[in-house]
């Protein structure tokens, strides 16, 4: 397999001839991805993942840059592209900077900086241990009997992006107008999916700061998702979102986590009769 360094090589005796405006970038943005494409490889010979495939042009835009990167009064100092005014405030970067991803989310832009610094170890709280029941009408039970409802971004929006997916279909394909109602969709799916991914955050901040051992049920969410009865609006919020959001709260809490294996929808036995119920709802 070819290494990242060999492919950077490559990459500067090409540009030389073939892509002369590329001193006008930073060096990073190709080296980072060349270690990327070189530990994707590495990943998929271990088992560990898919093959790399083409970045297309368009779609999740980002890039990662190192060296001289600076953070002070709300501007952040890129290489190559100067200061860039942050609407976040930058006074709570503490620490030394290794890395600065940029990227794209429709019509805005984003910068991630990973930031070395000394964190003292959090306390680990006496608290209430609780179950979490993860479900499709209602997105968490817990087991002291409190119930946590999605805000539906979906559903809310739904007409609206139904409205806006017609007139963009009755748009010429390659033609200005088209490229208005690309971005106008694209907004609007930005918007749902930020609903989803705040809820998301906020419910699992909150049960990572008030319970000291949080067990959550591992759902198949394809297995329950996968009905005819309205199957866009009775999905997760979030899908495979929510997993990220329940695996990364404890590191920085304290507090214990864990995951037990959720079973399919099938049919069961009652405890009462022993009867079994060939078919189940959602509620069910």
């Amino acid at each position: 397999m070819v290494s990242a360094a060999r492919l950077h090589r490559e990459w500067n005796e090409w540009k030389r001839s073939n892509a002369p405006w590329w001193e006008e970038v930073s060096k990073c943005a190709p080296q980072e991805a060349f270690r990327n494409l070189s530990s994707a490889w590495s990943r998929h010979r271990r088992g560990l993942g898919r093959p790399p495939r083409f970045h297309k042009r368009g779609i999740r835009d980002s890039f990662r840059l190192t060296g001289s990167l600076r953070v002070a009064n709300g501007r952040v100092r890129l290489p190559r592209i100067g200061e860039v005014r942050t609407k976040e405030a930058t006074h709570k970067f503490r620490g030394r900077i290794r890395s600065a991803t940029v990227r794209r989310e429709v019509d805005r832009w984003f910068v991630s900086l990973v930031v070395e610094r000394e964190r003292t170890d959090p306390v680990p709280v006496i608290g209430p241990v609780v179950g979490v029941d993860l479900g499709l009408t209602c997105f968490a039970a817990l087991s002291d009997g409190t119930r946590i409802q999605s805000p539906k971004a979906l559903a809310s929006d739904l007409r609206r992006l139904q409205h806006r997916s017609r007139l963009h279909a009755r748009k010429q394909r390659g033609s200005r107008n088209r490229a208005k109602s690309v971005r106008s969709l694209a907004r609007l799916h930005y918007r749902i999916r930020c609903r989803r991914r705040d809820f998301l955050h906020k419910a699992t901040t909150e049960l990572a700061r008030t319970k000291s051992v949080v067990v959550v049920e591992d759902l198949a969410v394809g297995t329950w998702s996968g009905t005819d009865i309205s199957p866009g609006p009775s999905a997760m919020p979030g899908g495979r979102s929510s997993d990220g959001c329940w695996n990364t709260r404890p590191s920085g809490t304290g507090r214990g986590w864990s995951s037990r294996r959720g079973t399919s929808r099938r049919a069961r036995p009652a405890r009462e009769c022993g009867s079994v119920k060939e078919t189940l709802s959602l509620t069910s």
